[in-house]
């Protein structure tokens, strides 16, 4: 799960002591899901989005709301590839990158839908007291997340990102030993 909000939105003095996020003011929580399972091999992670709204996710969020404050959800459903973008970029060849040991697998259908989920993520960060989450799939999905914020709000300073996952996500196309773009995703976004 990422979170994008402006550091003008979150009251210190008024965050609750748990490990809950408060949101404050009279703001619009936007719930985006990216169905995709491209990064890796197993199947199963694109049902996450799903898992987690049922689950709750929408009452536990107003939980965390400031008394006299109000919230309203948006859940904009799942971003994904239609069956005839799935086939077609399932075609082409993979993107393998100089002295990679291996193609990186899937590469446009990564591509493809990173680009659709940074575009939707893009617009609704944009929005006036809008604060999105969104909810994924495998790791890759964080490309889309990342550049749709990036895009939103240029200005580093202002830009606040949760990152939430099991762990770092900093392979290089040289030392992936499974070609699973999602295990690449920190060095595809922030190359050094």
């Amino acid at each position: 799960m990422f979170h994008t909000v402006p550091s003008k939105w979150v009251d210190k003095k008024k965050q609750k002591k748990s490990s809950q996020v408060l949101l404050q003011f009279n703001m619009v929580v936007t719930l985006i899901g990216c169905k995709s399972s491209y990064g890796q091999r197993k199947g199963g992670v694109e049902q996450g989005p799903d898992f987690l709204r049922k689950l709750e996710l929408t009452s536990k969020l107003q939980a965390t709301v400031a008394d006299g404050q109000n919230l309203s959800i948006v859940d904009l459903g799942n971003i994904g590839l239609t069956e005839e973008e799935e086939q077609e970029f399932s075609k082409q060849e993979p993107f393998r990158l100089a002295n990679s040991k291996k193609p990186l697998l899937k590469s446009k259908l990564v591509g493809a839908v990173c680009k659709k989920f940074a575009d939707t993520v893009e617009a609704e960060a944009k929005k006036e007291n809008n604060f999105v989450i969104n909810l994924g799939g495998d790791h890759s999905i964080a490309i889309g997340t990342v550049i749709g914020a990036m895009r939103a709000i240029p200005n580093p300073k202002n830009l606040r990102l949760l990152w939430v996952d099991a762990h770092a996500d900093i392979n290089t196309p040289q030392t992936t030993l499974s070609g699973n773009i999602h295990g690449l995703n920190f060095l595809l976004i922030f190359p050094f």
